[in-house]
């Protein structure tokens, strides 16, 4: 019973395959876990490459930092990254490979390092092995109870892989069924990105030209709205509601206690606390951090000092002038620095065309059912996307188990 092992010991495997360890299976490595002196993107400079440049499966220079040559020789008599070489995070989101598929010359920080010695068709398999459940669940098995999300060499080394004669029969069959699979998840991504673009559109129009068509209308003096309906008044923020400041609470709870109150910050609910700051409707939108993304809060709730709030004035309906800054051009107020920031006074004194609030409340119910509706249809495509995922998945465990006959395969093509 003590050599039980919780993960490998219930997986039943093809009489042609077997367990091995993946440090006899390829070299295991891994880049510097040390900051090096960041320079600019110039000449006889290289990319330091991070967890954050490792993101579904890919490889991405895009955001990469820059280190000096000394710098990056120094950490590639460590770890030498080649082309066809496999590299996964050793931090943070663990288990996410990617095949490196070029000769560009980088190092890696807090990376694994999987050398395949130039092989494809072995980088395609281990890729498809750091993927599956089998590895995943090992990894999390022997780094329960760490402080953080972190895998060390050592547990890598000793990860156990299934291997098999026929690599390239599995790799061809997988490569065939899961290209397949991505190309379905990219078009329910694509639709979800149109049905969101297409509610933004909606709200734009509702807030900004009403919902009857016939209506008259006058030039609303603002260039990137146009013409607004001739009824409406032109009237700055600040005779609609007030904007204030949040501030740090003096006591959190835990985050599952049922009565405590939301704490509130730029990136949304984040904590809980024992008071409220507000009780009521109001509009919440980032001051600095994450900005032009308004929240609508109707209950006791707190902010932080990186999240305003709003008091609404009477005539003003509060849902609407949330659906008014969920479409804001919050670009032209916003600071373009490493943490964007904006200051309240600037919306307070900006115009906008206010409708009677009679009809922000006809506005506002209609974009709600719209809201609604785009909000079920995304929910739906996105179990879809979730069913397609798991499927993939199980393709991976059991071709990599051998359970399905990879040969049929070939066969049938």
């Amino acid at each position: 019973m003590s050599n039980y092992n919780p993960v490998l010991d219930p997986i039943q495997l093809s009489k042609n395959h077997h367990f091995l360890k993946l440090k006899y299976f390829c070299e295991v490595k891994d880049g510097t876990h040390d900051t090096p002196a960041y320079v600019e993107n110039e000449e006889n400079t290289y990319p330091l490459v991070t967890s954050k440049d490792v993101n579904n499966g890919i490889l991405s220079f895009e955001n990469a930092k820059h280190i000096s040559k000394e710098d990056y020789l120094a950490i590639n008599r460590r770890s030498n990254v080649e082309r066809y070489d496999v590299i996964m995070p050793m931090i943070g989101t663990i288990g996410n490979p990617a095949i490196v598929d070029t000769d560009k010359k980088f190092s890696i920080k807090n990376v694994a390092l999987f050398k395949t010695n130039n092989d494809l068709i072995k980088a395609k398999y281990l890729k498809y092995l750091l993927s599956s459940q089998i590895v995943q669940k090992q990894l999390a098995f022997l780094n329960r109870g760490g402080v953080q999300s972190f895998v060390s060499l050592g547990i890598l080394e000793n990860i156990s892989i299934t291997i098999t004669d026929d690599l390239n029969k599995i790799v061809a069959y997988l490569d065939s069924k899961t290209s397949s699979i991505n190309e379905l998840i990219a078009s329910k991504v694509k639709l979800i990105n149109l049905l969101e673009e297409k509610r933004q559109s909606l709200i734009t129009e509702a807030v900004t030209k009403g919902l009857n068509p016939n209506v008259k209308m006058k030039d609303s003096g603002v260039e990137w709205i146009g013409k607004v309906p001739e009824h409406w008044q032109i009237k700055k923020f600040k005779r609609c509601f007030k904007i204030f400041n949040g501030k740090e609470i003096t006591n959190e709870l835990d985050i599952e206690d049922e009565n405590g109150i939301d704490v509130f910050g730029s990136g949304g609910k984040f904590k809980k606390t024992d008071e409220f700051i507000y009780d009521g409707k109001s509009v919440l939108f980032g001051r600095k951090g994450t900005i032009g993304k308004p929240l609508y809060v109707n209950r006791k709730f707190w902010t932080v000092d990186t999240m305003y709030f709003t008091k609404f004035h009477k005539e003003s309906y509060p849902k609407w002038f949330y659906y008014v800054l969920k479409v804001y051009p919050w670009h032209l107020i916003m600071t373009q620095t490493a943490l964007p920031s904006i200051v309240g006074s600037d919306i307070e004194n900006d115009y906008w065309c206010i409708p009677p609030y009679k009809e922000q409340q006809e506005i506002t119910f209609h974009l709600d059912q719209l809201n609604d509706k785009t909000d079920n249809l995304i929910l739906n495509i996105n179990k879809q996307i979730s069913n397609l995922k798991a499927y993939s998945e199980s393709l991976i465990y059991e071709a990599v188990t051998g359970k399905i006959d990879v040969r049929e395969f070939e066969t049938a093509q």
